[in-house]
């Protein structure tokens, strides 16, 4: 009975110096900024970034970011995909009402990038400037 009692102190001295090493790591990661782009009216605005009614607007991205796009269809009868060029994101095509979630981490090369929809490039299209 004493090794239990001895046992069962040691777990819990491993179990809580294991925490105190762990949680502050945890705590440390940030998550991912949340950006919503929707496609309706046959363009592309987005819900964060102050940019609300904006058709088409630049992004502006920071290097080393992570970042968390929400791709929405909010048009019927139209299907969409999202592409921007030069970072590897393609979305899937999607129909009204369906959406995606891309999460990725913003390259170290600054510059400027374009997104935009596959089938209707010439109304759909817009810049992510990187910082």
């Amino acid at each position: 009975m004493k090794n239990l009692g001895l046992i069962s102190v040691i777990l819990l001295v491993s179990i809580t110096g294991a925490l105190v090493l762990f949680v502050p790591l945890l705590q440390d990661k940030k998550l991912p900024r949340e950006v919503v782009i929707v496609a309706e009216d046959m363009s592309f605005t987005v819900s964060t970034q102050n940019l609300e009614g904006i058709k088409n607007p630049t992004l502006n991205f920071i290097r080393g970011e992570k970042i968390s796009i929400l791709f929405r269809n909010n048009d019927p009868g139209i299907r969409h995909d999202l592409i921007i060029e030069g970072l590897g994101i393609k979305s899937s095509i999607l129909s009204y009402g369906e959406s995606e979630r891309i999460i990725l981490t913003v390259p170290d090369n600054v510059g400027t990038r374009s997104y935009y929809c596959t089938f209707h490039m010439l109304m759909m299209k817009g810049l992510i400037v990187i910082e």
